[in-house]
C-alpha cells in the first residue's frame, strides 16, 4: 500500500544528514505537488510516492515540469528501493550507506 511505502521512505529520509523534508498535501496546497518536499545539502528535492503500476496524473506531470525547470530534482517512486537507486544515481547518500571518499 502507498501508506506503507511512504512510511519506509519517511524513516529513510530522517537518516540523511544535512537534510529536511516535510510531507505535503492539504486542501490549501497546490494540486499536483509531490508528497514530500525537502532539501539535502542545498539541493531541492520533491518525492511523489505511487503504488505499484500507478502513474503520475496529468497535473502532477505539469508540476514536475515546473519544479525541474526551476532546478529541483523530482522523483516519482513506487518503493524505497527505487528511491535509493535514484538517490544513488544523483550521489545522494543516506547516513547508513557507505560512501567512498577520494582525495
Amino acid at each position: 500500500m502507498e501508506r506503507d511505502i511512504k512510511k519506509s521512505i519517511n524513516q529513510y529520509l530522517k537518516r540523511i544528514p544535512n537534510s529536511k523534508f516535510v510531507s505535503y498535501g492539504s486542501v490549501f496546497g497546490e494540486a499536483g505537488t509531490a508528497d514530500k518536499i525537502g532539501c539535502i545539502k542545498g539541493r531541492m528535492i520533491l518525492i511523489e510516492v505511487k503504488e505499484e503500476k500507478k502513474q503520475e496524473s496529468s497535473i502532477q506531470k505539469a508540476r514536475r515540469m515546473e519544479w525541474t525547470a526551476a532546478g529541483a530534482l523530482w522523483f516519482t517512486v513506487h518503493s524505497l528501493k527505487e528511491l535509493k537507486k535514484l538517490f544513488n544515481q544523483e550521489d545522494i547518500k543516506c547516513q547508513d550507506q557507505k560512501r567512498t571518499e577520494t582525495a
